[in-house]
C-alpha cells in the first residue's frame, strides 16, 4: 500500500501512469494472500475430523460471508451509492 501512496504523490507518475496503475501491485498482493489463505483453510481442513470439521467449516462459511459483506459495503462507500440508481 506504501508504494501506491509514493507513486499518487510523484507528480512524474501522474503524468505518465493512466488511473489505475498504480494498483496492480496491490491486487496481485490480494491474489497471493488469498491464495495462501487458501492453503491453510486446505491444511487445516484435513487435519479436523468429526464434530471439529463441522464446526470449522461452518464458521468458515460465517466469516467469509462476514467478509465478503465487509468488501461490499466498503465498495459501495467508495463509489457512492447513489451512483448505482
Amino acid at each position: 500500500m506504501s508504494s501506491s501512496v509514493l507513486v499518487g504523490m510523484t507528480a512524474r507518475w501522474q503524468e505518465t501512469m493512466e488511473l489505475g496503475q498504480g494498483y496492480l501491485p496491490v491486487v496481485y498482493g490480494q491474489v497471493g494472500l488469498a491464495l495462501a489463505g487458501g492453503a491453510l483453510w486446505h491444511v487445516v481442513d484435513v487435519r479436523v475430523s468429526g464434530r471439529q470439521a463441522v464446526l470449522w467449516r461452518v464458521l468458515g462459511a460465517v466469516l467469509a460471508g462476514v467478509l465478503v459483506a465487509l468488501t461490499l459495503a466498503g465498495n459501495l462507500a467508495a463509489i457512492g451509492a447513489e451512483s448505482l440508481s
